[in-house]
C-alpha cells in the first residue's frame, strides 16, 4: 500500500522517463532501419513491407498509447462514481495503464529488434517473406511477390548461391502452381511475373559470369516451359522470352541463349509432338480440333525460333549461330528447331514472306535492335530469310542416317497459281542470298561450312549446287504454272456469278429508259438504230477457281462495257430527232421553257447531265420542284427525266423538250438460233432477251471459234484465254416527224460564241410558227 501511495513518484521517476526514452529511441531507430534496408537491398518494396508489417504497426500503436497514458496520468481525474468493489482498481487505473503499456512497449521493442535482425539477414528474410506470401490472401500476395523479387535481384548482384537456390525453388513452385490451376489453357501469367523475369534476366546479364552458378544458364526462362499441364504459351509469354533473349544477345551472354535453346529443344521434342489421329467406326477423325490446335501451337513455336535465328545472324554472333544449328540431344541426331531437309527450308522461307500474313506481324512480335519505322517489318523478314538461306547451305553438310532419306530433297510445287507466282519470285531472292554467302569465305568458316566455298566440292560429293537446285525448281514451277493455266476449266460457280451480275447490270440499264419509252410501237415513217452486246477475249484465269492474281471485276467488266455503250447510243437518239438547239445562260434555261407555254400533260423534259440541285439550291429557279422521297423533279408541272452518265458530247449539259407521243421505241429482240448455238448463249432474261456465256478457247469443241478469232487477233496463243459473250439486240425507233428542242447550258469556258437570246426561241409545235417558217 505504501508503494501505491507513492505511485505519483514512481510514474514520474520511472515510467515517464522510460516512455520518453523509448520514444526518443524508437522513431530514429525505425527510420534508420528503413533507410538501411533500402541501402542494403535497393528496394522500396522491402522497406514498405517492413513498415507495414504487423509487428511494426503494433509497436507504433504501443508508442502512441504510452504517450496517451502520460496525458491520462497528468490530468489525474478523481473518481466521481461509486463502483463498489472496483473502486480500488479505478483509483489506481492511471498507474495500471501507464505501467502496463510501458511494460508492453519494452517487450515489443525486443520483437522489433528481432524483426530488424530478420530483415538484415537475407536468408531469414526470404523465409519470412515466403511464409507471409503463403498465408496471405490471394489479392494481397502481389506485395510480397514484388518484395521477394527484390531479394532475387540482390542475390544475383551479390552472387549469393544459397539464396539463389531457395529463390529458384520458390519461383518454380509458384509458376507450377499457376500452371496447374489453368491446365489445358493458354497461359497468360500476371504482369508481375513477367516483370520479375525481365528484370532478373537483366541483372544476370550485367553481372560477371561465375564458373559455377545457378544463374549461369536460362533457369529463370525455363519456368515458362512445363508441358506436363498441357498448357499453351501465350503471346505475352513469347514477348517476354523475346525481350530476355534480346538482352542476353546485347550483353553477349551466349551461354544464356544456348541454354535456353537446349530447354526449348527439349520442350518441343517431348511436349509438342504431333497428336496422332483417332477415328470412329466410320473412319471419321474424332480429335481434329486437338490436332489442329497442336499444329498451330507447333507452328507458332517454330516461327519464334526461326526469328531468333534471324536475330542472332543480324547481330553477327556467328559462333552462337553455329552452335544452335548443330545442337541435338539424340543419336542418330535429330535437329528439332531447325529444318532437316531442303524442302522444309524452302517451305519455311515461303511462309516468312506469305502475302496473306498481316503486314506488321514480325515487327510487332520480334523487334530487332536499331530497326524501326515503316520498313521495320520488311527488314526483320529479310534477316529471317537470310538465316533460312544459311540453313539451306547447312543441309549440304548433314549426313543421312536412314535409307532413302535425302536431306537435299526439294518440296512439292504448290497447287495454287498465286503461290506459284510467289514461289518463283522468292526463289530468285533466295538464290541471291545463297550466292552471296557462298562468296564469303570468312562467314562460311565461322559457320563451319568452309568446304562449300570450293565450287568443286559439289561435284566431288555428287551433289547439285544450290543455284542448280533452285533453277530446276523454278523451271518446274513455270512448267506447272503454264500447264495449270491452260488445262484448268472455267469454274461453274464463277460462270454462274458472271451471268447473275450480267443480268442485273443490263436489266438496270434497260430499265433506266422505261420513262422515255413510247408505249405505242412506231410502225411506219421511222428511223432506227440497233444496240448490240459484245464478244470479248479475256484471260481465262479470271473465271477459274485457281487464280494467279486477283481478278476483281472479271465477272462484270464485259457487261459494264455493254451497258456503257447502251447508255451512249440511247442518249444520242435525242440529238437525232429533228429539232432546234439553243445555247442559253443557266439562269435562262427554265425561263425559256416557261415562255414556250407548253401543255404540261403532253410534254416531257429529258435532262442530260444537267446538275439540277444547282438550279434548285443555288439559282433558286421558281417552279422547279424536287420531290425528295422519290428524288424526282418537275418544272411547271412537266415531268423531268434525268440521265447523268455515258453521254455523247452533243447532248450533255442539256434539256430536251418533246411531246410524249414523240418518244422513241426501245424494242428488245431475240437473237437468232444460229448465233445462240454457235456461242452457246444462255438466255438470262426472256423479256429483255439478255444472253451470256463463257467459252474456254483451250477446248477442242471451241476450235472453230478460236480459229476465227486468230484472224483478227494479235494473240498467238489463245489456250489461256476465254471468249466472254454478253449479247442483246435493242432496236430504237423514232418517228421522222418527231420534233424536239434542245436547250444547252452555255459555258464561257467551252463555248466560243455568245449565248442565244430568249426572244429567239420559238414554239415549234405552234401551227402559226410552223406556217411562217414554211413560207
Amino acid at each position: 500500500m505504501n508503494i501505491l501511495l507513492e505511485y505519483p513518484d514512481i510514474v514520474k521517476e520511472v515510467f515517464v522517463p522510460m516512455i520518453i526514452a523509448l520514444f526518443a529511441i524508437a522513431f530514429p531507430f525505425l527510420l534508420q532501419t528503413i533507410s538501411r534496408i533500402d541501402d542494403k537491398y535497393s528496394s522500396t518494396k522491402l522497406t514498405e513491407v517492413f513498415y507495414k508489417d504487423r509487428k511494426s504497426t503494433i509497436f507504433l500503436i504501443a508508442v502512441i498509447l504510452s504517450l496517451s497514458s502520460i496525458v491520462v496520468w497528468i490530468f489525474k481525474q478523481p473518481r466521481n462514481v461509486d463502483w463498489g468493489l472496483f473502486n480500488s482498481i479505478l483509483d489506481y487505473s492511471a498507474l495500471l495503464f501507464i505501467g502496463s503499456i510501458t511494460l508492453f512497449l519494452v517487450i515489443w521493442l525486443f520483437v522489433i529488434v528481432y524483426l530488424i535482425y530478420i530483415f538484415y539477414n537475407p536468408n531469414k528474410l526470404l523465409a519470412y517473406m515466403i511464409a507471409n506470401y503463403k498465408k496471405t490472401v490471394e489479392k494481397k500476395k502481389v506485395k510480397y511477390f514484388l518484395a521477394i523479387s527484390d531479394i532475387l535481384y540482390f542475390s544475383i548482384q551479390k552472387a549469393n548461391e544459397e539464396l539463389a537456390r531457395d529463390l529458384l525453388e520458390f519461383y518454380y513452385n509458384i509458376f507450377n502452381d499457376f500452371l496447374s490451376k489453368n491446365e489445358n489453357q493458354t497461359i497468360k501469367f500476371p504482369n508481375e511475373y513477367y516483370n520479375m523475369i525481365f528484370e532478373a534476366n537483366e541483372q544476370i546479364c550485367l553481372r560477371k559470369k561465375k564458373t559455377i552458378s545457378y544463374f549461369n544458364d536460362s533457369s529463370l526462362l525455363s519456368v515458362f516451359f512445363n508441358g506436363y499441364y498441357k498448357t499453351t504459351i501465350s503471346e505475352e509469354t513469347y514477348s517476354t522470352l523475346w525481350m530476355c533473349l534480346r538482352q542476353a544477345l546485347y550483353y553477349k551472354r551466349e551461354d544464356i541463349v544456348l541454354s535456353y535453346w537446349k530447354k526449348a529443344h527439349q520442350h518441343f521434342s517431348f511436349y509438342l509432338q504431333r497428336i496422332p489421329e483417332q477415328t470412329d467406326g466410320n473412319f471419321k477423325i474424332t480429335n481434329k480440333t486437338e490436332i489442329d490446335n497442336r499444329n498451330n501451337e507447333r507452328e507458332r513455336y517454330l516461327e519464334f525460333h526461326y526469328a531468333l535465328g534471324g536475330l542472332i545472324l543480324y547481330v553477327e554472333n556467328y559462333a552462337l549461330l553455329k552452335q544452335i544449328m548443330s545442337y541435338t540431344n539424340q543419336v542418330p541426331p535429330r535437329y528439332i528447331l531447325v529444318p532437316e531437309t531442303l524442302g522444309e527450308v524452302v517451305v519455311r522461307y515461303m511462309q516468312t514472306e506469305a502475302p496473306l500474313l498481316e503486314p506488321f506481324r514480325y515487327q510487332v512480335r520480334y523487334s530487332f535492335p536499331d530497326v524501326s519505322g515503316v520498313n521495320a517489318d520488311g527488314i526483320i523478314r529479310k534477316w529471317i530469310k537470310r538465316y533460312l538461306a544459311i540453313l539451306f547451305l547447312r543441309q549440304y553438310k548433314l549426313q543421312s542416317y536412314y535409307y532413302g532419306y535425302n536431306t537435299l530433297s526439294m518440296p512439292n510445287i504448290p497447287k495454287s497459281l498465286s503461290e506459284m507466282n510467289h514461289w518463283q519470285d522468292e526463289l530468285g531472292i533466295l538464290k541471291e542470298y545463297i550466292g552471296e554467302y557462298l562468296l564469303d569465305s570468312n562467314l562460311l568458316i565461322k559457320l563451319g561450312l568452309s568446304d562449300l566455298f570450293e565450287n568443286e566440292w559439289f561435284n566431288k560429293n555428287n551433289k547439285k549446287a544450290p543455284d542448280e537446285l533452285i533453277n530446276e525448281m523454278i523451271a518446274r514451277i513455270r512448267e506447272t504454272y503454264d500447264e495449270t493455266k491452260t488445262l484448268q476449266k472455267v469454274s461453274e460457280s464463277k460462270e454462274a456469278e458472271f451471268k447473275l451480275k450480267t443480268k442485273d447490270i443490263l436489266n438496270n440499264v434497260i430499265a433506266a429508259y422505261d420513262e422515255v419509252t413510247n408505249p405505242e410501237i412506231i410502225q411506219k415513217e421511222y428511223e432506227h438504230i440497233f444496240i448490240r452486246g459484245n464478244y470479248q477475249i479475256m484471260e481465262k484465269a479470271g473465271y477459274v477457281e485457281n487464280q494467279d492474281i486477283s481478278y476483281l471485276n472479271s465477272d462484270t467488266i464485259v457487261a459494264e462495257g455493254v451497258a456503257a455503250n447502251y447508255h451512249f447510243s440511247a442518249t444520242s437518239i435525242f440529238s437525232m430527232i429533228m429539232g432546234y438547239e439553243y445555247k442559253l445562260k443557266p439562269e435562262d434555261i427554265f425561263n425559256a421553257i416557261l415562255n414556250l407555254n407548253l401543255n404540261r400533260n403532253e410534254f416531257i423534259i429529258v435532262s442530260m447531265g444537267l446538275h439540277l440541285p444547282y438550279y434548285t439550291d443555288i439559282l433558286k429557279i421558281d417552279r422547279l420542284v424536287h420531290e425528295i422521297k422519290t428524288d424526282t423533279y418537275t418544272y411547271d408541272g412537266i415531268k423531268i427525266v434525268t440521265f447523268h452518265n455515258y453521254m455523247h458530247d452533243f447532248v450533255r449539259q442539256s434539256l430536251f423538250l418533246l411531246k410524249k407521243i414523240d418518244l422513241p421505241n426501245f424494242l428488245h429482240l431475240e437473237i437468232s438460233l444460229e448465233e445462240r448455238e454457235k456461242y452457246k448463249l444462255e438466255e438470262l432474261d426472256k423479256i429483255n432477251h439478255i444472253y451470256a456465256s463463257i467459252l474456254d478457247l483451250s477446248l477442242q469443241e471451241n476450235e472453230t471459234i478460236k480459229a476465227e478469232i486468230k484472224v483478227s487477233s494479235d494473240k498467238n496463243d489463245l489456250t489461256k484465254s476465254a471468249l466472254v459473250c454478253v449479247q442483246l439486240v435493242t432496236e430504237i425507233r423514232w418517228n421522222i416527224k418527231s420534233k424536239c428542242i434542245q436547250l444547252r447550258a452555255f459555258s464561257q469556258f467551252d463555248d466560243r460564241d455568245n449565248p442565244d437570246d430568249l426572244k429567239g426561241i420559238k414554239n415549234i409545235w405552234d401551227e402559226k410558227n410552223t406556217e411562217s417558217e414554211s413560207k
